[in-house]
């Protein structure tokens, strides 16, 4: 079977990072697998090629688009002759659709991966195409019914299957904790955050800084931020008027984000909208107990989970209140709500059930197709 993504950039995000690993595990499994990407390629595409998955990219640049690069979309689709074409991320969705259309691909599948459909543009333009997708699939049940109800995708076009992860890279004992803590330069007495997720303000650090500047008497906690983008210079900023200079880091982009959370003793996320968070599931996969807000899955999951606690989005006073909490438990139930944790991802995300997942849909939907057409 060949599977043609397109995906509008590859750069290293959480919906790039899924729709890569879906991608090699798929040619892993025997498929033909192609990338389409629609802006330049970058980051996971070194990932890709290694691999021997072909990567085009339309070298778009962002808010540009016109009929050209339509029109090499489809050439490059029409080249391959994709059985099955899925589209990751709302501007690749729409070119997913009007390709896979014009080129007369059996199966089109979309994939909606956040909540973030703030723009009445936004929405209307999923409304206005969403029939021409045999499925629209999403990370979160939660996501997906919000949708629905809003009446922007038909629920029963609607599919959900969750992020997947490799969940004994995240494996983590006491001597490699120990390890990672003398490298990162952590002193023992220090109880480490660990929050990872770009510099975007979909992730509201803004949140998390004056929820860790509320934390009187918790003075021993360091909180360290993996991710990059385009906020550093305002969230730096913010740290020094907050007074925290001392007490927060800004890690960059970390390669290994299972080395950070190894050597962490908690994780947190102050996101103000979600779809399903790798960094979540990370965590998890790695034993860590679990502060967030209730945005997209991620109640869902720490409800399911129990290895956490849940607070209101842009509520700092709400996010101290449960990491001060969090500090307050023993060592020992931190460490069995991390177990708790660990056993749920292990046993719904791991990369290999969600590739079935994916892989069964698009053949019980392509034979549904090839069964109407005859």
């Amino acid at each position: 079977m060949k599977v043609l993504f397109i995906i509008t950039g590859l750069q290293y995000g959480g919906a790039e990072r899924q729709m890569v690993q879906l991608a090699l595990t798929l040619k892993e499994r025997g498929w033909d697998a192609k990338v389409l990407s629609l802006l330049p390629p970058d980051g996971y595409a070194s990932s890709l090629i290694k691999s021997g998955i072909e990567v085009v990219s339309l070298e778009m640049r962002r808010g540009r688009a016109g009929p050209i690069d339509l029109i090499r979309a489809v050439r490059a689709a029409s080249a391959y002759s994709p059985q099955i074409m899925i589209g990751f991320m709302f501007h690749a969705n729409l070119l997913a659709r009007l390709v896979g259309k014009i080129v007369g691909v059996p199966v089109i599948i979309t994939s909606i991966r956040t909540e973030a459909y703030w723009s009445p543009w936004i929405r209307l333009a999923e409304r206005a195409t969403g029939w021409m997708s045999d499925l629209t699939v999403f990370n979160s049940a939660s996501v997906a019914n919000r949708f629905t109800s809003d009446g922007i995708v038909n629920p029963r076009k609607v599919r959900v299957i969750p992020n997947g992860i490799e969940v004994e890279r995240f494996a983590c004992g006491e001597a490699r904790r120990a390890e990672l803590r003398k490298r990162y330069g952590f002193d023992p007495r220090h109880f480490v955050w660990v929050a990872i997720g770009n510099l975007v303000e979909a992730k509201d650090y803004p949140n998390l800084l004056a929820a860790f500047e509320k934390m009187t008497g918790k003075e021993d906690a360091i909180l360290v931020i993996a991710g990059r983008g385009d906020k550093y210079i305002d969230l730096t900023e913010e740290r020094r008027r907050l007074g925290l200079e001392e007490r927060v880091m800004f890690k960059g982009f970390v390669e290994k984000p299972e080395e950070l959370l190894c050597a962490g003793d908690a994780f947190v996320l102050s996101s103000a909208w979600e779809g399903l968070p790798n960094s979540i599931l990370e965590a998890c996969a790695a034993g860590k107990p679990v502060v967030a807000t209730d945005v997209g899955g991620v109640g869902q999951l720490i409800k399911a989970a129990g290895n956490g606690f849940i607070v209101r989005k842009r509520d700092p006073e709400a996010l101290a209140t449960a990491m001060r909490e969090m500090m307050e438990l023993s060592e020992e139930q931190r460490e069995e709500m991390g177990r708790r944790g660990r056993d749920h991802i292990r046993d719904n995300y791991s990369v290999e059930k969600v590739a079935e997942m994916w892989e069964r849909l698009c053949m019980e939907t392509y034979a549904e197709k090839k069964a109407a057409s005859w």
